[in-house]
């Protein structure tokens, strides 16, 4: 993409970073000169409609199969009742009728667009045109929560089947209509494979069924800890990516990154999927200077807000970091990361806290249309 030359990367720019405004374009944070914003203004194009719609293939709660989980119902697939319960798909990371196969809502570039047009406005306007609303929006339906902990009894999520599925009813009384489990694959702490996993959601079926109550959609990833086992398995096709196997939720140590993180994202990219990493906010490098991250954004990964940072429950130097972040355009999404079900009163609150923040609309991208995006891959 051609930038006008009101744009020049930060580690180029010369003058004090008072007299400019950050502007995240594509992977790179930029700086916007307020002097100059009127050309770049006429560059940005118009903000485009949404470009398409979820062809979303979903469990039906109660729903049920006589051939055993991982087998295919008559009908798998179609959308009627004929669901796939936990059948992996090696290279696609299918999971049976859970597989969102959804189109991009909204292209990168255009995205990327709007967020750039959104910053020039506040230089040029600022009075007239704020890219900060404070007013929340009403009840919104239609959030899809792409990093929750809901499956019993495989992590330090929800321990019982009950526990689970009063995660899943507070989640969608919070507005969340799909909600991923992503349950931890950490050697040494939690030692879950693919397989274990596809099981462990398998056994949730018939507990969801019986629930006897609307639930949220549900589909099976995984919250990958970036360390040597975890990456041969991303790298060899036998990781669980989000539905559609286009991107996979990835996770840090507190600490340090680890040396030559930037090509490791690259070579993950080069085996077909997008890293997305979980809660940029709570790790250590990017308390101390969020610039860490852009490697990480040159090599194509996406950032992951967990919501419940804004209000504080992780502490002071998560949240700062989180609103630093926001303030910054560097999240693609954000989601729940909820553990058990009195997470759920924290994700409410941190929601509205969002809004304030970032205004109805971005809160609306970063809980919607954002993981759309994600599930579709870009």
């Amino acid at each position: 993409m051609q930038l006008p030359a009101a744009f020049m990367p930060l580690h180029e720019a010369g003058e004090p970073t008072s007299s400019r405004q950050p502007v995240r374009v594509g992977s790179k944070r930029l700086m916007l000169w307020p002097h100059v914003g009127m050309a770049a203004a006429a560059w940005a194009p118009p903000c485009p409609s949404e470009a398409g719609q979820l062809s979303d293939p979903t469990i039906p709660v109660g729903a049920t199969s006589s051939e055993g989980p991982g087998d295919a119902l008559p009908d798998a697939t179609g959308m009627g009742a004929g669901a796939v319960v936990a059948t992996g798909t090696a290279g696609t990371s299918t999971v049976g009728a859970m597989t969102l196969g959804g189109s991009l809502v909204q292209p990168r570039a255009a995205r990327v667009a709007v967020m750039t047009r959104n910053a020039l406005r506040s230089t040029l306007t600022p009075s007239s045109c704020p890219r900060r609303r404070a007013t929340p929006s009403p009840s919104v339906r239609g959030f899809i929560d792409l990093h929750c902990h809901w499956i019993a009894a495989i992590d330090d999520g929800a321990k019982t089947g009950d526990e689970g599925v009063a995660m899943l009813r507070g989640l969608r009384e919070a507005g969340f209509d799909k909600v991923v489990a992503t349950p931890h694959m950490r050697p040494g702490m939690f030692d879950n494979d693919r397989a274990m996993l596809e099981r462990a959601f398998a056994a949730m079926h018939p507990i969801l069924s019986a629930a006897g109550q609307p639930l949220p959609e549900v589909h099976l990833a995984s919250e990958h800890f970036f360390d040597d086992v975890v990456f041969g398995r991303l790298v060899r096709g036998e990781a669980l990516p989000y539905p559609g196997g286009k991107s996979v939720l990835v996770e840090l140590g507190q600490g340090a990154f680890p040396a030559r993180l930037q090509h490791r994202f690259f070579d993950v990219k080069r085996a077909g999927l997008v890293p997305v990493l979980a809660h940029p906010e709570r790790y250590d490098p990017v308390w101390k200077d969020d610039s860490c991250l852009d490697p990480l954004l040159d090599a194509g990964a996406h950032l992951l807000l967990d919501v419940c940072s804004l209000v504080g429950k992780y502490g002071r130097a998560p949240q700062k970091a989180a609103e630093k972040l926001l303030e910054d355009d560097a999240y693609e999404a954000a989601c729940s990361d909820a553990h058990k079900p009195s997470d759920v009163d924290v994700v409410v609150r941190a929601i509205e806290r969002l809004e304030k923040l970032v205004g109805a609309d971005e809160a609306k991208r970063l809980l919607s249309d954002g993981p759309r995006g994600i599930l579709g891959g870009t």
